[in-house]
C-alpha cells in the first residue's frame, strides 16, 4: 500500500491494482454510465488519512463522485505509479507522413501538480461557487470546480455543444440576466474572447495535474502537443513487453520526457476510460 496526498490536501492510503479490476476496466456498461474511474478509485482506497475539503460518510467512507477532478486524476496516476512504476511509454503519430510513430516515455512523477489554493478550498467548502465577469458580454457569471459527477455530465454535453462548449457549460452555474434553461444556448453563442476568459479563470482557481505533453520527433524535429493517453491500457499490465517488442522491431529508443511546466486538470477526463 502507498500513502499519497492529493492537490486539495486529501490524504489516502491506496492499494495496488488487482487482477479482478480488469473486469471493471473492460465493463462497457460502467463505461457508458461514466462510472469506471469512480469504481476504480473506490476499490483502490484502503484508508482516508485526512479528508481534506470533503465530508466522509458516517462509516468514514469517501464518495469519489463528490471529489474534485484534480484529486481524482492525481490519485489515479499515483495508483498507476504504485502498481507499475512511474515510467510510462506510448506512441505518438508524427504530423510528417514519412516519419514513423514517435516512441515516447516519461516519468509520471515529473508531471507538474497545481495544489488547491486556500481561497479555492474555502469557496469549494462554502458551496463550490466562484464569480467572474465576462469582458465581452459584460455580464457576471458564476461557476464551480468540477467533481466526478460533474465530469459525467460534461461527457453528455459534448454531443450537444462540442468539446469547448461542454467544458464551459459543465462548470457555469449562473449568468447574469440569463434564464437557467437558456444557459446552454448562451454558452453556445459565447464569443471566443469570453470563452478564453472563462477557461483561463477556471485554470487559475483549479487544482490538478498537467497532462499536456510536448513530444518532439527525433527525425524531423516536429513538436506535437498531445494529452497523456489515459485509457484502459494505461492501467493494465503489459507496457514492458510492448516496449521490448518495439525495440526488437525498430531502432533503439529515442524518447525522453516532455511534460510542459504548466498546470490544471482540464485536459483529461476521469469519467471513464476510452
Amino acid at each position: 500500500m502507498t500513502e499519497i496526498v492529493c492537490p486539495s490536501g486529501l490524504a489516502l492510503r491506496v492499494r495496488h491494482l488487482r487482477v479482478r479490476l480488469q473486469r471493471l476496466l473492460t465493463d462497457k456498461q460502467l463505461q457508458r454510465r461514466g462510472e469506471q474511474f469512480t469504481r476504480l478509485l473506490t476499490e483502490c482506497t484502503e484508508e482516508v488519512l485526512d479528508a481534506g475539503p470533503y465530508e466522509l460518510s458516517s462509516a468514514g467512507a469517501l464518495d469519489w463522485a463528490e471529489v474534485l477532478e484534480g484529486d481524482r486524476l492525481y490519485a489515479l496516476l499515483q495508483i498507476r505509479v504504485a502498481t507499475h512504476g512511474p515510467s510510462y511509454a506510448f506512441d505518438v503519430p508524427c504530423p510528417t507522413p514519412s516519419c514513423d510513430p514517435i516512441a515516447w516515455e516519461l516519468d509520471l512523477n515529473d508531471l507538474p501538480v497545481q495544489p488547491l489554493s486556500d481561497d479555492s478550498r474555502a469557496r469549494f467548502v462554502a458551496g463550490n461557487r466562484f464569480e467572474t465577469r465576462l469582458p465581452h458580454a459584460q455580464r457576471a457569471a458564476w461557476f464551480k470546480l468540477l467533481t466526478g459527477k460533474d465530469e459525467r455530465a460534461r461527457a453528455r454535453l459534448v454531443r450537444q455543444l462540442g468539446d469547448l462548449g461542454a467544458a464551459i457549460r459543465a462548470r457555469v452555474v449562473e449568468v447574469e440576466g440569463v434564464e437557467p434553461n437558456r444557459l446552454s444556448d448562451f454558452v453556445d453563442d459565447l464569443s471566443f474572447a469570453d470563452a478564453d476568459h472563462l477557461l483561463d479563470v477556471f485554470d487559475q482557481v483549479d487544482c490538478g495535474v498537467e497532462t499536456t505533453i510536448d513530444v518532439r520527433c527525433p527525425d524531423c524535429a516536429a513538436t506535437v502537443e498531445v494529452e497523456l493517453p489515459f485509457d484502459r491500457g494505461f492501467f493494465l499490465p503489459g507496457e514492458r513487453r510492448k516496449a521490448r517488442r518495439r525495440s526488437r522491431s525498430s531502432s533503439p529508443s529515442r524518447s525522453s520526457s516532455g511534460a510542459r511546466a504548466s498546470s490544471s486538470s482540464s485536459g483529461v477526463s476521469t469519467a471513464a476510460p476510452g
